[in-house]
């Protein structure tokens, strides 16, 4: 096998493989715990994982770049430019989309839970670089570790 088929081989399947399969586990981490979120609204503890909602916006941009290549790769029908420009755009709301939408729905749910008398865990609640799961507790209990990471 020449140098040339290994290259071929990793741009024609391994490449738009890892793409589609990395924006299908990022839609289902999004959709996990924004389901989570919703559903643990009414319950004694409410884990708010800042990091899963940067994922959407990634799983729109991975799955637009698969679908790309998957056209151009492995059907060879040429991209046309409308397509292209879809594809762009999809692509750059998908950039503002991960730098918004974890903060937008972070502070919503933020105001809506001090509203509802909860109050934040600082003990279980774990920070990391721009990364936030932060835990709300309610009603008023004692706040250890392993409320949530056993």
């Amino acid at each position: 096998m020449n140098e040339n088929t290994k290259k071929n081989i990793t741009q024609k399947y391994i490449s738009p493989l890892c793409f589609l399969l990395s924006g299908i586990g990022a839609l289902w981490w999004f959709i996990h715990s924004l389901y989570y979120l919703l559903k643990d609204l009414d319950d004694s503890f409410v884990l708010i994982n800042q990091g899963a909602y940067y994922a959407l916006g990634a799983s729109i941009a991975f799955l637009s770049v698969a679908t790309v290549i998957i056209l151009d790769q492995w059907i060879m029908k040429p991209i046309s430019h409308s397509y292209m420009k879809i594809a762009n755009t999809l692509i750059l709301f998908s950039f503002i989309l991960t730098l918004i939408l974890p903060h937008i729905i972070d502070y919503f749910a933020s105001n809506y839970l001090v509203d509802n008398g909860y109050s934040i865990c600082k003990v279980a609640s774990r920070d990391w670089l721009f990364i936030h799961k932060t835990v709300y507790i309610h009603p008023p209990q004692e706040c250890y570790k392993t409320l949530v990471y056993p």
